[in-house]
């Protein structure tokens, strides 16, 4: 089945898509369709609350994939600045900030009740859309953002404008084409529909990426398991839940 979406239109422009699967979650029926033109795969006519407040949303300790992002973060951060772009309560930003105690870190936020319930200091978290914000920083954050954002040609236009020449940005995602999201897609951790847009896979947010930063330049790409099964065979023959990216 193809649908036409003129309004939801693919990140890469295309209108056409096809039916990729039809879920019933959370006791409601939803169209996953794939964009005919760069393969991304996303949620149709979904009227996403950015700003969601739940309880359980908010960050009370680390989760297996922050410690995974957490990792790789590490090896790669450098210069005077950080800037957490998501940081929820601020969980990251602290650990960072208790392992680089000189570092300048900073976050943005939208969820007030997260902000509310920082475990930084508030005068931390902006809250406020990237587009906001007139600072440079020498490493930028993004664990679990795109996934979120309906219009991804401003969000990385804003994303270069606070981004310095060497900027190191760091990039991580739900892999829909991960051994857990293919074995059972409804039960899969990241999926998340009343909150999820765009559903990548490691192919897929490469050409975002390279489409909307083009003198960008890919240091590492991989998969890391967020939800792993206990056989280590299967974390060792197939790709993990999150796809992580730096550049």
């Amino acid at each position: 089945m193809i649908v036409n979406m003129e309004v939801n239109a693919c990140w890469c422009g295309n209108t056409k898509f096809e039916e990729y699967k039809k879920i019933f979650w959370n006791n409601k029926n939803y169209i996953l369709a794939t964009c005919e033109k760069c393969d991304t795969i996303r949620v149709v006519d979904n009227n996403v609350d950015i700003d969601y407040v739940e309880d359980a949303c908010l960050y009370k300790s680390l989760s297996h994939r922050h410690l995974e992002s957490l990792k790789t973060i590490k090896k790669y951060i450098h210069g005077q600045s950080l800037l957490d772009i998501g940081c929820n309560t601020g969980l990251v930003l602290k650990t960072i900030l208790d392992a680089y105690p000189t570092l300048d870190v900073e976050g943005v936020e939208i969820n007030t009740k997260a902000i509310e319930n920082s475990v930084i200091g508030k005068s931390k978290i902006k809250n406020c859309f990237i587009d906001k914000l007139v600072n440079q920083y020498d490493n930028i954050t993004l664990i679990h953002v795109l996934e979120h954002i309906p219009n991804l040609k401003n969000f990385f236009k804003d994303l270069s404008n606070i981004s310095k020449k060497n900027t190191v940005l760091y990039f991580a995602v739900p892999n829909i084409k991960s051994f857990n999201a293919k074995r059972n897609l409804v039960s899969w951790g990241a999926l998340n529909l009343n909150e999820h847009i765009w559903f990548f896979t490691k192919k897929t947010l490469e050409k975002c990426i390279k489409e909307h930063l083009p003198s960008s330049e890919i240091l590492e790409i991989k998969t890391s398991w967020v939800w792993p099964t206990k056989y280590k065979f299967i974390n060792s023959l197939f790709e993990g839940d999150q796809i992580e990216v730096l550049e």
